[in-house]
């Protein structure tokens, strides 16, 4: 096997491998933005509910300042009670979504980085391509060059490429 079959070979390997990485990048993107989709409306629920607490707290200060509803303001205590238990789990929800968007996203950085990877490598075999021609052209020309100095006229010239 040529110097050159074996480059193509390898070339054409990491094509593959590179192609295939770039699809788990691409599937780990989507699911990133998943995560990301996910954890926004964690947050947008979380600023509602701290949004409506402080409207019910509001008027359940109102309220206490009015004699005799005494009976409103203690359901509103129990309602601002349920709501701060609430506001708890949808901060355990945004905690726990903040870890899935982190989580996420190093996997997508990584596969992002193998994608990276294998472009080079791919790069490094082109330039080894490259770097061969250049070597079998020099080759050449220094076997037309001898052939001319020995005085051989039967070939005067190389077949073009």
């Amino acid at each position: 096997m040529t110097s050159a079959t074996a480059i193509l070979r390898r070339a054409a390997t990491f094509e593959k491998l590179r192609a295939d990485a770039d699809a788990e990048q691409q599937r780990l993107a989507r699911l990133l933005k998943a995560h990301q989709d996910t954890a926004s409306d964690a947050r947008r629920k979380l600023e509602q509910l701290q949004v409506y607490r402080a409207e019910y707290l509001e008027r359940m200060r109102a309220l206490e300042a009015q004699p005799g509803r005494w009976g409103e303001v203690r359901g509103m205590r129990a309602f601002l009670l349920r709501l701060d238990e609430a506001i708890r789990a949808q901060e355990a929800e945004v905690d726990r979504t903040r870890a899935a968007v982190d989580q996420a996203t190093g996997a997508w950085t990584q596969a992002r980085q193998r994608v990276m990877a294998f472009d080079q490598l791919s790069e490094r075999q082109r330039e080894e391509l490259r770097a061969l021609a250049v070597q079998e052209g020099r080759r050449e020309l220094q076997e037309w060059s001898a052939l001319a100095a020995t005085g051989d006229g039967s070939l005067s010239r190389p077949a073009p490429l």
